[in-house]
């Protein structure tokens, strides 16, 4: 079965981002060991889907970039979300309007190896706060923001998640693997 995967980058103190969206702040614990684990984790995904937003920063970036994620971030589909994008140009790409549920309802249904999905905290907030998230692999980062933009507030209830793998890098940082508890 394919799985939506929410692949996330967060702060000690739990942030996708500064409040003004900058994410500079995970560049500075990147070592060999989690470039390596990140690029094998990447090229586990059949599709990758992200809002216009992060489409349109990851367009500008990746089609020219020689850093070791710059393979599977160009050679992997893409699916963009989106009711005002008029053109995916890196590609492959679709753009995927309406009912955000539906879309990936949609994306499952084709199959194939998994759904990882990129992104700003708005985006990962929507998936996480429609139930649509089978599996998050999260990276954090050694560093405590104190304010920044979130990915579990305002989700609705509770959400339990049990850990399924945990590795840590030389850097300090920890790639943590985990399903929601389905009850």
């Amino acid at each position: 079965m394919t799985k939506l995967v929410l692949k996330q980058h967060l702060s000690l103190d739990g942030f996708a981002g500064r409040l003004d969206g900058d994410v500079g702040f995970i560049f500075s614990s990147f070592d060999d060991a989690l470039t390596y684990w990140i690029v094998q984790d990447i090229w586990k995904a059949g599709i990758h889907i992200m809002g216009a937003r992060t489409y349109g920063d990851m367009a500008r970036w990746w089609p020219t970039s020689t850093e070791p994620f710059a393979a599977p971030m160009n050679a992997i589909p893409k699916a963009v979300f989106s009711d005002t994008l008029q053109e995916a140009p890196w590609g492959p790409a679709e753009i995927i309007r309406g009912d955000l549920g539906a879309g990936i309802a949609h994306l499952k249904a084709r199959g194939g190896k998994d759904i990882y999905a990129h992104g700003g905290a708005g985006f990962a907030r929507s998936l996480i706060a429609g139930g649509l998230v089978d599996e998050y692999h999260l990276v954090t980062h050694p560093v405590a923001l104190g304010r920044g933009l979130a990915i579990f507030s305002g989700i609705g209830p509770m959400r339990e998640l049990e850990l399924v793998e945990s590795k840590s890098f030389p850097s300090g940082a920890v790639a943590n693997i985990y399903r929601p508890v389905r009850r």
